[in-house]
């Protein structure tokens, strides 16, 4: 199986069509969330979508989504994606059930947030000790296509689950 994310800019919304076209004549699940603004990622903010062009992408994806199974997004997770760039809030689960170690061996709930905690190495104190005190501090949330699923399945949404089950079988 391949699985392609697209990242949203202003300079692919216009090519969603041929993306999904794509998607169809070469048999490759497509996943889509926009781009992330970090200040060490070197994005540039030249790169974000007009809000009512992603929005109008969005809508476009939640009606294809109902008949073109190779959209990966769950329904619920492109609704989610819907008012971007103004986030909702959802439960995070990083802390609980995921980590990230960044190369010296710091262990964060997530990598969205580095510039947020102190973190403890893993190398230091020894990975279980330094997993079980990674706490997420009070997160606004993220539009990351991973961490939208993740989270909208351990908060239990039933068309989360069932995509889920649907993509890994």
């Amino acid at each position: 199986d391949v699985w392609c994310l697209t990242v949203l800019t202003r300079y692919n919304l216009d090519k969603i069509e041929f993306i999904l076209k794509k998607s169809k004549e070469l048999q490759f699940k497509i996943f889509f969330h926009p781009v992330m603004i970090r200040s060490c990622s070197g994005y540039s903010k030249d790169l974000l979508p007009d809000k009512e062009k992603f929005q109008d992408v969005i809508n476009k994806l939640i009606k294809e989504k109902k008949k073109n199974k190779l959209i990966g997004n769950s329904l619920s997770g492109l609704k989610f994606l819907r008012p971007w760039p103004e986030l909702r809030p959802l439960k995070c689960w990083a802390s609980v059930f995921r980590g990230w170690i960044d190369t010296n061996g710091d262990i964060y709930p997530c990598g969205n947030i580095l510039e947020k905690i102190r973190p403890l190495n893993c190398l230091d104190v020894g990975f279980k000790k330094a997993f079980e005190k990674t706490h997420s501090p009070k997160c606004n949330g993220c539009f990351e296509y991973a961490n939208i699923e993740f989270n909208l399945l351990f908060n239990f949404d039933l068309n989360t689950i069932f995509n889920t089950m649907r993509l890994t079988k």
